[in-house]
């Protein structure tokens, strides 16, 4: 008796096996690249896309069809992004509190971490995100208010050593920021 052997998958499940797991992949790692929730939540509706039957049994074509999907999710979530409004502020003076007031509690309650891009302003709401740009060399950074401040006159805004040193001001201690508030 002649037996014949059975294929243990087909080679459109092999395909969509691929797909799915290289799709998994690009989410995984993006994952750890991406800032937002709208990035996260393109790249989660890319995989359950790929979990649909594949149309094609060329493995190759799936991979090119779930880059092209990766990519149309990337550029709608690079598009809700752009959309976000901002409102200007003024101009003035900044300066920076760093590593001597690390661990006390700021004027909305939580521990001030000096790493962290936060800043503190005297009337902006808690959890308002500012976008400052160093008008001297053209470095920006956002911002999250949770303190108070600065209690220096002339002084419009005080922010943490992480955001000084991204603005290029910790040498010299202040800069003239533009300030922009960003919804």
């Amino acid at each position: 008796m002649i037996m014949k052997r059975r294929p243990t998958i087909s080679t459109k499940k092999t395909a969509a096996v691929i797909a799915f797991i290289l799709a998994l992949m690009l989410f995984v790692s993006g994952l750890f690249s991406l800032q937002n929730n709208s990035s996260r939540m393109a790249a989660a509706a890319v995989v359950e896309s790929v979990k649909e039957p594949a149309q094609t049994e060329d493995s190759a074509g799936i991979s090119q069809i779930v880059e092209n999907r990766m990519t149309e999710e990337a550029a709608k979530a690079a598009d809700a992004r752009t959309k976000t409004t901002s409102r200007a502020l003024g101009a003035g003076e900044a300066s920076y509190y760093g590593r001597q007031f690390a661990g006390r509690l700021t004027a909305n309650g939580e521990t001030f971490d000096p790493a962290a891009l936060t800043a503190a302003h005297r009337t902006l709401p808690f959890g308002s995100k500012v976008r400052l740009t160093n008008t001297g060399n053209g470095r920006s950074v956002v911002v999250r208010i949770n303190d108070r401040g600065p209690f220096v006159e002339h002084r419009l805004i005080d922010v943490s050593s992480g955001a000084a040193d991204e603005l290029g001001m910790i040498q010299s201690g202040t800069a003239h920021v533009k300030l922009e508030l960003i919804s």
